[in-house]
């Protein structure tokens, strides 16, 4: 059996992308999903909303994603917003928020399996052949928030994940305040 050295107290440093790349490959088959569906990045804010399933900490309303996202966006440091969510109303929510306030429309998201009725995409009954695809959205998210500069969020297991494989990610978290990186 292989074992691998752990490091109780990792730094930044040690909690790189390519020790735990090393240690959890993927399959061809997500390697080959990322190549096809991960786009590149510049100068990008990302709105990661969870609303579908934000049980922890209770919800986080709109409204604070659109104050967060304003005081974000007005740094002037950003060229395009990402949005990171399974839920279309929302989606399209924060379009016409982003148009209505700055006239900006430079906005993208996966477009991949979406809640139209607000309920999770992990609740709606797929054909065998779909079942894969709310596990290929994930892993694409999170590649996709990685890949960018700041993301607006709660605490999650996917932004925990982005931060692994971008350590200098700068997440605003909207739920633990004390943790906010301003």
């Amino acid at each position: 059996m292989k074992t691998y050295p752990m490091i109780p107290f990792p730094t930044s440093q040690d909690l790189t992308y390519g020790t735990y790349r090393r240690l959890l490959p993927y399959n061809q088959r997500v390697e080959t999903f990322l190549k096809d569906n991960l786009a590149t990045f510049s100068h990008t804010l990302v709105v990661h909303y969870r609303g579908t399933d934000r049980y922890h900490t209770g919800p986080v309303s709109l409204s604070q994603y659109f104050d967060a996202l304003s005081r974000a966006f007005e740094t002037g440091q950003f060229d395009q917003v990402y949005i990171a969510t399974d839920e279309e109303q929302v989606i399209e929510q924060f379009v016409d928020f982003m148009w209505q306030k700055y006239q900006f429309d430079n906005i993208t998201y996966n477009q991949t399996i979406q809640s139209k009725d607000g309920i999770g995409i992990h609740f709606v009954p797929l054909a065998e052949s779909e079942k894969i695809l709310p596990g290929n959205q994930v892993i694409l998210d999170a590649h996709s928030l990685s890949a960018c500069d700041t993301v607006i969020c709660t605490g999650s297991n996917l932004i925990a994940y982005a931060l692994i494989l971008n350590t200098v990610l700068k997440p605003i978290y909207l739920d633990l305040h004390s943790r906010s990186i301003k």
